[in-house]
């Protein structure tokens, strides 16, 4: 979900959010929690407003995400590793992160 925001840099983070769980979680959902989900991420705030609050600017957030977006590759497969090595039945599947240049 990070990674399409960061590649969404112009759309809404709402939008971006709403859409990332579309794909990753709404599946495993029922209708009434998507529904709050969707609601609840509607009420983000707009892109240069949580900028603003966080206290970042275009530059300085490209670094931030780059550090978050290939820290998480390291800690998902971590989690497998460990869920594979411990016999835990787990059968998810780990999209390969691409590291944003």
């Amino acid at each position: 979900m990070v990674q399409m925001l960061y590649i969404s840099l112009n759309i809404s983070p709402a939008n971006v959010a709403i859409d990332a769980y579309e794909r990753v979680f709404s599946g495993h959902h029922a209708e009434l929690l998507r529904n709050i989900v969707k609601t609840a991420m509607q009420s983000m705030p707009s892109r240069s407003r949580l900028m603003r609050k966080i206290n970042e600017d275009d530059a300085s957030t490209r670094v931030l995400l780059q550090r978050y977006v290939t820290s998480s590759h390291v800690v998902i497969r971590y989690v497998q590793e460990t869920f594979h090595s411990r016999n835990l039945g787990i059968d998810w599947y780990v999209h390969r992160i691409h590291v944003i240049t």
